[in-house]
């Protein structure tokens, strides 16, 4: 899957993906940073960006979706 095609996906397909080991969430954050890094200096919709918190978080849901331990967000990026 391409990166421009991951960091339009809804949460809902996202999920999917990852549930099913076709993405990882590591691939699917590494995404979404690339899209902020992009768009970020002409929206400047975030205060904060924490690229190894997020990819920290992204291995960690990474080896709890291949325990069979997800929750319907595991691995998805979130931002507030």
């Amino acid at each position: 899957m391409r990166q421009s095609d991951l960091d339009s996906l809804t949460i809902h397909e996202a999920s999917d993906l990852l549930v099913g080991n076709e993405i990882s969430s590591i691939e699917l954050t590494k995404a979404v940073l690339s899209r902020i890094d992009r768009l970020d200096n002409a929206v400047r919709s975030f205060v904060t960006v924490t690229p190894e918190l997020a990819l920290s978080q992204a291995r960690a849901a990474d080896k709890q979706i291949a325990a069979g331990e997800a929750t319907p967000l595991s691995g998805v990026p979130m931002v507030l």
